[in-house]
């Protein structure tokens, strides 16, 4: 798991992976910056990705308002 920093707000986040793994079943997903909602990364994958705030040591921020 990698530590990514936002290049417009400079939020620091994690990509997280989830679903099945179906080969030959790729499609483009573009992930966006929890923060600012800016494009911060995109790949072919048959998973989901989604970006998830942490913390300076890589823990996931829980947002405990939802």
């Amino acid at each position: 798991m990698g530590i990514y920093t936002c290049n417009k707000c400079g939020q620091k986040y994690t990509l997280v992976y989830f679903g099945t793994i179906v080969p030959g079943g790729k499609e483009r997903e573009d992930v966006y910056c929890p923060n600012c909602k800016v494009l911060v990364h995109s790949e072919m994958t048959s998973q989901c990705i989604q970006a998830e705030k942490v913390d300076d040591k890589g823990n996931i921020i829980y947002d405990k308002t939802k």
